[in-house]
């Protein structure tokens, strides 16, 4: 039962109002791109295992042999973000950036992700978050380039402590798994990083194994090896930047990935994420 003390009502009656007003820009957004809940369909009944790839240099380990591992049939592999400069193709780009004009780069990998997505033989699907991406790029990338794109909303978890973050990721994972219909299955789940929201992905849609490539959180990008200090660490697992850290996260992530039968593992024995989740064996 969550505990509704004040801080608590203020979240789920914050959750209540979010879900009103996302509800609407969901409706709007979705005349420039498709329906997020019909990619997840596609998924739902074909593939057991997801790959999710990140972008740390560990990814530079992984051998051809793993990367046709990452081809069979019962698999499904989404690259996030930076994935875009990786000769492998994955079935799935992830892109989650503020288009705002402030960051070039990112600007940057969305522009290859389309290029890429339309450039194939056959269309790859990219996601965006929609909340961060402006419409009249959501236009621009829609009409004129890529017809692909796939757009979904986000709902950002209680991060106030390790226990609200528990009680509210398990709470609407059990709702949006039940939503499959509505608009509330075009939402995913996180406090601001890709991966919490693509691990949601994966747990709403069914998958049994879900595997963590990539992601180091400190040290360079496999595409940037610019940053070569080893005590370089990505700002969301530093308590300089938030109390509540990728890895406190992921921790309530393997608990309630467990109470729906899914298994996550990560690639890198050397990932901070493998103090707590199995080293996947290939």
């Amino acid at each position: 039962m969550i505990s509704m003390d004040f801080k608590s009502y203020k979240y789920w009656s914050r959750i209540c109002v979010i879900f009103l007003i996302k509800s609407f820009f969901v409706s709007k957004f979705y005349l420039f791109s498709k329906d997020f809940n019909s990619l997840r369909n596609l998924t739902i009944n074909t593939k057991k295992r997801l790959f999710i790839l990140g972008t740390g240099s560990s990814i530079d380990a992984i051998t051809e042999d793993q990367f046709k591992i990452m081809k069979l049939n019962n698999a499904l592999t989404i690259g996030l973000n930076g994935w875009v400069y990786h000769k492998f193709i994955p079935d799935i780009y992830s892109l989650e950036f503020d288009t705002s004009g402030k960051s070039p780069e990112a600007d940057r990998m969305i522009e290859r992700a389309i290029i890429l997505c339309s450039s194939l033989p056959k269309e790859k699907p990219i996601i965006f978050l929609k909340m961060k991406l402006g419409l009249s790029k959501i236009k621009k990338y829609a009409f004129n380039r890529c017809k692909n794109i796939y757009l979904y909303s986000h709902l950002r978890l209680d991060n106030s402590s390790p226990k609200k973050y528990y009680k509210s990721l398990l709470f609407l994972i059990g709702l949006l798994k039940k939503s499959k219909k509505t608009f509330l299955s075009n939402f995913l789940l996180g406090s601001g990083s890709s991966l919490e929201r693509i691990l949601s992905y994966g747990i709403i849609s069914g998958f049994k194994e879900i595997i963590i490539l990539g992601v180091d959180l400190e040290g360079p990008h496999f595409y940037d090896k610019s940053i070569i200090s080893k005590q370089f660490i990505h700002k969301t697992n530093d308590r300089k930047f938030r109390d509540l850290t990728i890895e406190d996260m992921m921790k309530q992530y393997k608990t309630v990935a467990k109470k729906y039968g899914v298994k996550i593992s990560v690639q890198s024995n050397t990932s901070p994420l493998a103090k707590f989740f199995p080293v996947f064996k290939w």
